[in-house]
């Protein structure tokens, strides 16, 4: 969290971050959030795109100043889309920003993010897990990876309109009887490194219009007898 993405932006040199771990069976989010500051009032997470205020979702438990920790009441539907949609920003407000000192939008962990399906385990057990190099900007290069896929397997990453994914017959790739769960419109075919990883980059467009938008990606492997 930093100044910069505040509405509007100040110059705080105070910064902050914070974990928020979502649980599915329960809708709820158990948080742990800490920041340099010392004159902090309050802190909340809001909904609402990057740079434009929005509404409190709910407050974060814990001293004025922090450090604030705790466990979210139970979300709806709307307001779980909303997270994993980049619509979450955690807001926290000092004496001398009453509105606001420090802020940031609440992205999924650059690193490691996605849930398997029941169709991701790999002929050694292996889960194909989804990640990125940093966040898409506009303007910028966005990176997706894939982990844990066999080396040297081919990995294709499909693009799709939504999560509404249909059965695909591997037979002609080669795989009879096997069935891959796939929605995609556009695929990105390249080849797992010998530690089992591969990415792809993308330009993205400096349009002000996809702010906010969701856009999906499923990482497909073919393995030699399987795919993921």
């Amino acid at each position: 969290m930093n100044g910069v993405e505040e509405t509007p932006p100040n110059a705080s040199p105070n910064t902050g971050f914070g974990t928020f771990v979502f649980d599915p069976t329960t809708n709820q989010v158990a948080y742990n959030v800490t920041w340099t500051g010392a004159t902090g009032t309050m802190a909340h997470v809001h909904t609402g795109i990057p740079l434009v205020a929005g509404a409190i979702l709910f407050g974060l438990a814990g001293p004025a100043n922090g450090p604030y920790a705790g466990i979210s009441p139970a979300l709806t539907s709307v307001a779980v889309a909303d997270m994993f949609n980049l619509r979450h920003y955690t807001n926290i407000h000092s004496v001398p920003f009453p509105g606001g000192e420090i802020r940031s939008q609440n992205r999924q962990n650059p690193s490691l993010f996605g849930y398997p399906g029941v169709t991701s385990a790999g002929p050694l057990g292996r889960v194909l897990r989804i990640g990125a190099s940093g966040s898409p900007v506009l303007g910028g290069t966005w990176i997706a990876t894939v982990h844990d896929a066999m080396p040297g397997a081919f990995v294709s990453l499909a693009y799709a309109q939504d999560l509404v994914a249909m059965p695909l017959d591997l037979t002609v790739f080669g795989f009879p009887n096997e069935v891959l769960w796939v929605n995609a419109l556009t695929g990105y075919p390249t080849s797992a490194d010998p530690n089992g990883c591969a990415s792809i980059s993308f330009a993205v467009p400096p349009f002000p219009f996809l702010v906010g938008n969701a856009f999906y990606f499923q990482w497909v492997s073919i393995e030699g007898d399987r795919s993921s």
